[in-house]
Order: structure tokens, then sequence, then C-alpha cells
């Protein structure tokens, strides 16, 4: 194993064991029936036959996950007489002996161990951490992997209550890693196996569809005999793990009724308990409604002979508002992932890949038919790989993971459990607004909790008389006796407002960032036509101290976009100019000039990645080689960060200088060498040589020029579409080992953004360069 690796091992197995040592002494706590469920689904798959399994109905837990479970329940009972035998009895029924609870709470725990090991993978395969330079990678990675597998929702769910979700959420993990990774097929592969263990997962079945179809056999594919080879080989991936599942069960002849076990639509819109969804505000609406209605007979209240509110699994009917079907849930689910699959389509960044895995569930949680309150959690986890680098996403996991825990508590409803519960939920939550606010700079206030705003803290302080009322007061005060499904409405209906506002803010960051580059729509004037313009599959750090990042969105800078672009064609190349642009003097306070050279083989890339920064169509097939040095002056304004908040202008001079010139650097005069602000070294994805070659190139660079005027120095990856032999963790090990910042870039259809969001960077890394030179940079 890499040396580099053993301190992720550490980081993991850390956070693994204080995670069990809890889970151990949650041992004795109250079990929900779900312990009973699976306690029977050990003894039918270790009594009965495999065709048995989906007809045995002597419990009413019968069997009703997939065929691949069952086979893990068959796994588990093979270990069970080492405990107690009688736990396999298939006519034992609510069978909980001291020595089955301690066997089947060890199972869960135990199965945690495949959760660990996909943390693992993504601390390696996404870098978790890297985009922080005020704290040590170890350290968030290290809090990242507490968050993770001591999730105060999986803890209570799955460590009390009983179920076996983290070890569903692990192999879900798995794939994701994977997809980071590049390696798509064993990421459909784990995928499917994933659906075989729990169909629940066939939320977010659209963005793996999507991501891969565009990913692996679009992309990947340089000719149409390549994209059926690309596409079969992703049906073989995904099918065969259904074949190993259902195969048995499709040759006896008993797919019906398997699928009528998976798909049981009799159960009703809701579930026992709402969960906290657009439903349970349906509910609400029609029961209010149909109040009004039977003292004002301004609406016609059908009669019902089944209540909404009694706390029973059962098919409903709404008395005023039309009764839900489950086609009418399918379309809407439907519906609202169509926007983010779109920009999935369009993008297909591994960014918005796992942004849309997150939509794609929350949308289902909110509009899917018989939700259970703990499906939440498949938004949650994934959401929680970007929280600890993305201070947006942050912001919106805090809330997610606060409202979306609370909403369980109704789960845990015996006296010593719920003081547990209170007391896990007060202190996982502690954990992370602290957590997160000092790795986003963002302490919070008197009356602001750290990275959210006012009203944001005030309704998660209004939990607090939420929970005294519903765990103490309402029984107190006898009202149990009077309304008992109340508690579980308050908590439903008040969760359910801030979960789809979350739902509705991630929409708005999804759409309105690319890989975490702020851009303006409205400072572009796009051709009807499709670009081919430059993407970044992987984002570089973005350093928000120096340069306001979210300036461009503001009237002043559309301003300064607008003195650019506002010329005629023969003076105007989009944000590169022939001239000063004249800014008024007002808005612009000083402008700065930088000199940035870039350095690659013949045939990298090096001018269509000056072309993109320019926003100009390019292609990196059949190139020509440059000749001696062409320069392309850029204009881009920006904002510092400060009490001032000054705007500067920044000259770019981009030197694009072709291999013969780059391989011999006198080429260039020594004045020249020495005023250096940045070079770009670009490489081709296809060129393994030439990426070993990088540092070495970087050293010469350096000592060639002044050592008292640093330069700073780029990396970017180009082609990444085109045969690549290069990887993403590739680009990530070179950044964490060379501390150089790595861009892998790829064709594909775009705007502006990239422009946009690499002259941000650029400027970013520029003005930070100076003002680290001269010894400025901590009073900023």
């Amino acid at each position: 194993m890499d040396i580099r690796n053993y301190y992720k091992v550490i980081v993991v197995t850390l956070s693994f064991t204080i995670g069990a040592i809890i889970k151990l002494a949650l041992l004795p706590c109250y079990h929900s029936t779900d312990f009973e469920v699976h306690r029977n689904w050990l003894a039918v798959t270790h009594s009965l036959p495999l065709n048995q399994w989906y007809y045995e109905n002597r419990s009413e837990w019968t069997l009703d996950y997939p065929p691949l479970f069952a086979h893990f329940e068959y796994g588990l009972s093979k270990l069970a007489p080492y405990f107690d035998s009688a736990m396999l009895d298939i006519n034992n029924l609510n069978y909980a002996s001291g020595k089955t609870k301690l066997f089947q709470r060890l199972t869960v725990i135990g199965s945690e161990i495949i959760l660990a090991i996909a943390i693992f993978s993504l601390l390696k395969s996404m870098q978790i951490g890297r985009k922080n330079h005020d704290i040590p990678m170890p350290i968030i990675q290290l809090l990242f992997a507490l968050s993770l597998l001591n999730n105060f929702g999986l803890m209570l769910v799955d460590n009390i209550h009983f179920q076996y979700n983290g070890f569903l959420l692990g192999i879900l993990l798995l794939s994701i890693s994977c997809m980071y990774q590049n390696q798509y097929l064993m990421s459909a592969i784990w995928f499917s196996t994933l659906l075989n263990l729990k169909h629940i997962f066939l939320y977010i079945a659209p963005a793996y569809i999507v991501y891969l179809f565009y990913a692996f056999c679009i992309r990947q594919s340089s000719n149409w005999k390549r994209f059926i080879v690309n596409l079969i080989a992703l049906g073989i991936a995904t099918i065969v793990p259904f074949i190993l599942s259902f195969g048995p069960f499709i040759l006896m002849n008993q797919l019906p009724q398997v699928l009528s076990r998976l798909f049981p639509f009799k159960r009703g819109l809701c579930h026992a308990y709402w969960a906290p969804n657009v439903w349970a505000l349906y509910n609400v609406l029609d029961k209010g409604l149909t109040t009004i209605g039977r003292y004002t007979r301004l609406f016609q209240v059908r009669s019902t002979s089944v209540s909404m509110t009694s706390g029973l699994v059962q098919d409903i009917e709404h008395q005023v508002l039309p009764s839900i079907t489950p086609a009418v849930t399918f379309i809407l689910t439907i519906v609202f992932m169509m926007p983010s699959l779109f920009r999935l389509f369009r993008r297909c960044s591994k960014r918005t890949f796992l942004e849309t895995i997150i939509l794609c569930a929350l949308t289902s949680f909110l509009f899917g038919w018989h939700v259970h309150e703990k499906a939440i959690l498949i938004s949650i986890i994934p959401l929680s790989l970007l929280a600890f680098d993305s201070r947006e996403h942050a912001r919106y996991f805090l809330l997610l993971s606060t409202f979306g825990g609370f909403s369980l508590f109704p789960l845990i409803f015996t006296g010593p459990e719920s003081l547990i519960k209170i007391g896990l939920f007060v202190g996982y939550t502690t954990f992370l607004f602290y957590t997160l606010g000092e790795i986003h700079g963002d302490h919070g206030s008197t009356f602001n909790l750290p990275l959210l705003n006012r009203l944001e803290t005030f309704s998660i302080v209004l939990l607090i008389p939420l929970c005294v009322y519903v765990e103490c007061l309402h029984t107190i005060l006898h009202i149990d006796r009077i309304l008992p499904f109340l508690p579980l409405l308050l908590i439903s209906i008040y969760c359910s407002f801030f979960i789809v506002y979350c739902w509705i803010r991630l929409h708005a960051i999804e759409a309105h960032q690319e890989d975490e580059l702020t851009i303006v729509e409205s400072t572009v004037k796009l051709n009807s036509r499709k670009k081919t313009t430059m993407t970044t599959l992987i984002a570089d750090d973005r350093p928000a101290t120096l340069l306001d990042h979210q300036w461009i969105n503001s009237d002043q800078a559309l301003e300064c976009l607008k003195a650019i672009k506002e010329r005629t064609e023969n003076q105007l190349r989009d944000f590169s100019l022939l001239f000063n642009p004249t800014l008024p003097h007002s808005i612009v306070t000083k402008q700065y000039r930088y000199k940035i050279l870039l350095v690659g083989k013949t045939g990298c890339g090096k001018t269509s990645v000056v072309r993109a920064l320019m926003g100009k169509e390019f292609s990196t097939l059949n190139s020509q080689p440059t000749l001696g040095i062409q320069t392309t002056n850029i204009y881009w304004p920006v904002r510092v960060n400060q009490s001032t908040k000054p705007v500067f202008m920044f000259r770019l001079d981009f030197w694009d200088v072709g291999h013969t010139s780059s391989t011999r650097f006198d080429y260039i005069d020594k004045d020249s060498v020495d005023s250096l602000d940045m070079i770009i070294f670009v490489v081709s994805a296809a060129d393994r040589e030439g990426f070993n070659e990088l540092p070495r190139l970087i050293e010469e660079k350096q000592n060639q020029c002044s050592p008292s005027r640093r330069f700073v120095s780029l990396v970017f990856i180009t082609k990444f579409d085109q045969y690549p032999v290069l990887t993403e963790n590739d680009a990530n090990e070179f950044q964490a080992r060379y501390n150089i910042s790595v861009y892998l870039l790829s064709n594909a259809y775009s705007t502006m953004r990239l422009a946009t969001g690499y002259l941000n960077l650029i400027s970013e890394k520029l003005y930070r360069r100076d003002l680290e030179l001269t010894g400025q940079v901590s009073t900023y």
C-alpha cells in the first residue's frame, strides 16, 4: 500500500472503532418490529427451500426484499446457530432471546465494515478536504469519517430501531467512489448489486442511467463501433447481478410472486407514520378543507371509512382533494427529476452526477408512493460527501441532517431510549455545526448558527419546544388520549416544510454552478447553435478568502462586463480585447498585469485552452503546431474580499509557446523570463510519458526563473475524452504530492461557464501569490 494511504486507514479504523463502541453500548436498547422481520427472514431462508421463500406467510412479516438480500440473510443464518439455534425455527414467532438480540445487533455492526471500506475508498478518490488551506487534510478526513460512521440517523435506525442501512449505503458509496475513479463498469456492477439488495435505491437509478450512458457509452467512444461495444459492456455489467439474483425465480416461474412482494401498491399513499414530504402537507390540507367544508359547506366532503391519522398502514382516500394514485406519484417524481437529469446530461461531470443522485433521492422522497421516513438517509449520506468541501452544500446538509434526523424521532418512543435519542441527536448535530463551521470559516454569532441565516437558525431553535411537547407535554397533559397521532403529525408537517426548502435550494445550487464555478448566464451572448468548448471533470480548490467569486453576479460586475462585451467585432474576442477597456474610475480602482506562459508538446491543446478562456470555439482534433509565440490579452474584473471591497482589472497576457520554443527556453529573453507570473503546463491525457516528465519539466522552469519572483504553476490535462491513459486518480496523486493544482479537461457541449470560472480561479491564484510575496496575505 502507498504510504500516503496509511493515514487514511488509521482515520477510518479510528472512526469505525469509536462508532462500534457507542453502538455496542446500545445493544440492550429497545428494538422495533423490524427486529422480528429480520429474525423471521433468517428462519425462512434457513428452514425452507428456495422455491418457498416468497410464498411463506406464517408470519405477517413476509419476505419483501429482493432475492440478493434474502441470500444475505441466508448467509447470516449459517452463523446464527453459534449463538441460539432457536431463532431459526420458522414457527418460533416473536422470538427474542438475549443471545438472539446479541447476534442480530452484532450483524448490523459487522456489516458496516462495508461502509468503512467505502469511506476509505472515497478518501482516495474524492480527496475530501483538499480544498481547505487552513486545516490539515487528515484532520478534515477524520471528521468526515466520524460524521459518516457515526451518523445519527443511521445509528437510530440501524442500531436501535434495527435495520441494515449502513451496509446498503456503504455499497452505494463504493459505487460512487468507483465512478470518481472512472471505473464505470465496476460502478455499474456495485449499483446493480445494490438494487438487488434493496429496491428502494431505484429512486436514484435515473442518475446512473444518464451519467453512465453519456460518460461511458458516448464520451468514451470515438466511433459507432466503440459506442456499441461500450453499450453492450455496460448492459452486461448491469444485468449480471439481476440474472444471479432473479434467475432462479424466473426459471421456477415465480417472478410475478416475487414482484408482488417487492411492490405492494395496496399499502397506501403514506406509511403509518407520515414521512415528512409533500403528501404529508397534502393530507393536512385535505383534513383542513374537510373540517372547513363540514362547518361551512363550501366544499363537497366525500365520506370515507378510513382515517388518515389512524397510524395504520392502509390505502386511504381524501375527502376534498383528489385522491392520489401510484401513477400520479410516479409521474410527478419523474417530472421533478427531469431538470437535474437534463443538467447532468448537458454537463456530465462527476460533481453534477453526485448532485443529481441527491436530488433524485430527495425528489422521490418528497413525491413517491408509500415512502418510509427512513428513506431520507438516501439523500443525507451522499450530501455529506459534498459538505466538507463546499460551503453551499454544507449549509443545506446541516439543515437536511437536522430536520431529517429529527423527523426520525417517532421511531423511538420508549422512555430510556427517548433520552438516548435526544442525547445522540444533540451531540451529533452540535458536532456537525461546530465541525463544518470551523472548516468553512463561519463560527456563527449570537443569533446565527454557523453557515445559517437568522431565519434558518430560528427554525432549528423551534425544534426545542416541539421536542418538549412531543416527548413530555403531550402525555403529561393527557392529550394522547384524545389525539394520539398529533405528535407524529406535528413532526412530519414541521420537518416537511424545511425538507422541501432544502430540495428547492439544492436545485438552485445545481442550476447556478458547475463544479463550484459561479457564473452569470446573462453576461454571455450565446450563438443559437451548440458550441464545443472544454469542461472540467474535477474542480480545483477555490479559496474564497481573497477575491469575491460571488461578485460576478452583482449589478456592478454586469456593468464592468458590459463595457468589455460592447465592442465591435474587430475589437472584441469575447473577454479578450485588442486594447484596454474603458471603465468608470468609480468602479475599477487599479489594474494589474500578469504574464502567463503555456508550455507543452505539439498537439497537447495549449491553443485550445487559451481559446476556451476567451469563450471561442476550438477543436483539439487535427491541431496544427504553434509556431513561435502567440500572445493573447484577456481583461477580467475582480473584487477583493476586504472591508473596502475594491474592484481591480486584471490583464492576463497569455503566451502560447510552440514546442520548439518551450524546449529551448532561452528562445525567450531573460527579462521576459524573470517577469513571468504563471506557467500553465499542458499535457494530453493520452500521453503518459509526458505526464511522467512533468515534475522534471516544472523543476527545470523553476530553476531558470528568478528565485525572488516565484511564479504560479498549474497543470492542465486535456483531451480526457479521447483515449485517455491518465485517470483522475493520477491527477489527484500528482496534486497531493507536488502541491500543484491540476485540471482535467475534455471536449463537451458547454457555454462560457468554463471561461468565467477559470478566469476567477487564475486571478485568485495570481493575486494570492502577490500578497504572499509582500507578506500581506494575513491582513486579508
